[in-house]
């Protein structure tokens, strides 16, 4: 009956010795703080146990196969997203550091997992079982992360250049239209003074066939009025006749000299309305252009 007693207590201060030594056990996970694809980095599992020298540990890690993949350790086998450690220190200490080599396979978020972990200290009492449970980021290549830059400012130059050439295209479209309508308005104001000037020698024109007119009707009348005198020389005597001939003559000069002097000033009014006008559309024409060269 005592050995029994004897039993329940060894056995219920084991499981407290063990409970109190799980308490105070950690483990602790060292990694670098930037992790990118394609590269290898190192993971160190710091055991140590409530003051405790550490002899050995036992313990199995989980990892995801997809982020990153195991390479070595020379306390640790197997792989697949599961290892299992196994570590004994040679120099009796409080705390036993086993390291992990990994690879990043690609970027995203990765999981490194501690379980069923056993530490034992020199006289191979079981010190404490921590667990560990640890996320991180893998951040993506440089070459990827390069290239979907330049793609993206291949986006950004692409839609800046369609941009830009439809607006070059609207402006030129407008540039067309506006030449085109300066072009319109040019050739209206230079066909004006060109219309004007054609008026003008029009004008000239009615008024030269209006003198040669009236130069006629002048020697129609002055050839009737010669012809009456004739008839009167034959009637009359001599004196008379020869009196009367002398003035119609003098009347009939005075006449010729009379018309020539109207058709001379009206043939001078008529060049001078023309030249006004010609400098007239001159000036409109000189005008307009320095309009348009403005407005461009």
């Amino acid at each position: 009956m005592k050995n029994i007693y004897a039993c329940i207590f060894a056995s219920a201060l084991s499981v407290c010795t063990a409970f109190s030594a799980s308490a105070n056990s950690n483990v602790e996970m060292k990694m670098p703080e930037n992790i990118t694809a394609g590269e290898n980095f190192s993971v160190e599992l710091v055991f140590s146990g409530d003051g405790e020298n550490v002899n050995s540990v036992a313990c199995n890690l989980t990892y995801d196969p997809e982020q990153i993949e195991f390479i070595s350790s020379d306390y640790a086998s197997g792989g697949g997203g599961k290892l299992s450690i196994n570590g004994f220190s040679e120099n009796l200490e409080s705390t036993m550091t086993i390291t992990l080599e990994f690879t990043a396979l690609q970027e995203g978020q990765a999981n490194i997992a501690i379980s069923e972990c056993s530490i034992y200290d020199d006289e191979m009492f079981l010190v404490g079982s921590p667990q560990l449970n640890r996320s991180f980021s893998i951040s993506p290549k440089q070459e990827d992360s390069q290239e979907e830059q330049s793609k993206a400012e291949e986006v950004s130059v692409d839609t800046q250049s369609s941009a830009s050439s439809s607006k070059a295209d609207e402006n030129s479209v407008e540039n067309n239209q506006t030449s085109q309508d300066s072009k319109k308005s040019e050739s209206k104001q230079e066909t004006k003074p060109k219309e004007t000037a054609v008026k003008a020698n029009a004008s000239v024109a009615e008024s030269k066939q209006n003198n040669s007119s009236f130069l006629e009707e002048e020697q129609n009348e002055s050839s009737e009025n010669s012809s009456e005198l004739d008839e009167q020389e034959n009637s009359e005597p001599s004196q008379d006749s020869y009196n009367s001939q002398n003035e119609q003559t003098s009347n009939s000069s005075e006449l010729k000299f009379k018309g020539q002097e109207n058709s001379s000033d009206t043939v001078k009014s008529l060049i001078i309305v023309g030249l006004v006008a010609m400098l007239v559309a001159v000036c409109i024409t000189t005008y307009n252009k320095k309009n348009n060269k403005k407005k461009r």
